[in-house]
């Protein structure tokens, strides 16, 4: 479905189309989905719809859903709030529009752990007690990949981000490249946050899931403030989402880890000294040459 309209999409917009039809047809795939979701799900299940009102329950649906929609929607807003924050300070276009390409990969890389945290999200919903093994090694191991491909992505766009966008773009683009070089280095903690915060909420612990989540834009938030002085504003969006993602990730750890058990510090400082490692040498190899 995803596929479809984007080239739908795209071919409306070839032919003319402005930004209310590609929002009308994004619009009709997700209820054309849904359509096909919901005959998929009664073919297989064999389950009759059958309309009927039950106030108490639709209460306490309503109530869960208002805390899962916050914590949710806090994850979402946080990768848009830099763009934000650089519009309200900055009356120009052309630093939003540095920041918006940054933020497009960043975005975009994101995608990974999204994809990541949905798929785990089931095994995490079995664990309820220490002696259940078999949701705790999958989200260790899915933590684990997300600090290790995070961090390498993290390495890798430091290293060549700026040069690529510059190639792609033009030369009139080196502040968006100089920004991914700095963002980047959210990719891994802003993973680890996301992740985590699924595992909260498969875990019934929401409200949890909303504090990481407000933690970590609040911090993104006033760092902005207090940097926008002294580096300007697109050092102040990239720096301060960092910041954020990496206070987000800690606070979801701590969260996380009484609630399923988890042994110490070592299951992620392993994989986090790892990746290190391979920046250093990364660094050093860059530096020779």
């Amino acid at each position: 479905f995803r596929g479809g309209e984007a080239a739908v999409g795209t071919l409306l917009l070839l032919a003319g189309g402005g930004l209310f039809t590609v929002c009308a047809i994004h619009l009709l795939g997700w209820v054309v989905e849904a359509g096909f979701a919901l005959r998929r799900l009664r073919r297989q299940s064999g389950l009759k719809l059958r309309p009927r009102l039950r106030r108490r329950y639709l209460f306490s649906i309503a109530r869960l859903s208002v805390v899962f929609t916050a914590g949710y929607g806090l994850f979402h807003l946080f990768p848009l709030a830099g763009i934000l924050m650089v519009r309200f300070w900055q009356s120009g276009t052309a630093p939003v529009g540095f920041f918006g390409v940054a933020m497009q990969l960043f975005t975009a890389a994101a995608m990974f752990p999204w994809a990541f945290g949905m798929a785990v999200t089931p095994a995490i919903g079995r664990i309820r007690s220490r002696s259940e093994t078999a949701g705790l090694t999958s989200l260790v191991a899915v933590v684990k990949a997300a600090i290790v491909i995070g961090g390498i992505g993290s390495i890798v766009a430091a290293a060549y981000g700026p040069w690529i966008i510059t190639m792609v773009f033009g030369a009139r683009f080196a502040p968006a490249g100089e920004a991914i070089a700095l963002l980047c280095w959210g990719f891994g903690p802003y993973a680890v946050a996301f992740i985590l915060g699924q595992a909260l909420n498969a875990l019934e612990g929401h409200l949890q899931a909303v504090a990481a989540a407000a933690l970590m834009l609040a911090v993104h938030v006033m760092a902005f403030a207090l940097l926008v002085p002294f580096r300007g504003v697109l050092f102040a969006a990239a720096a301060s989402l960092v910041l954020g993602a990496v206070t987000g990730c800690i606070a979801a750890v701590m969260l996380v880890s009484p609630r399923v058990g988890l042994p110490g510090a070592g299951w992620w400082m392993r994989p986090l000294f790892a990746v290190a490692a391979i920046g250093l040498l990364m660094r050093l190899d860059l530096d020779l040459h």
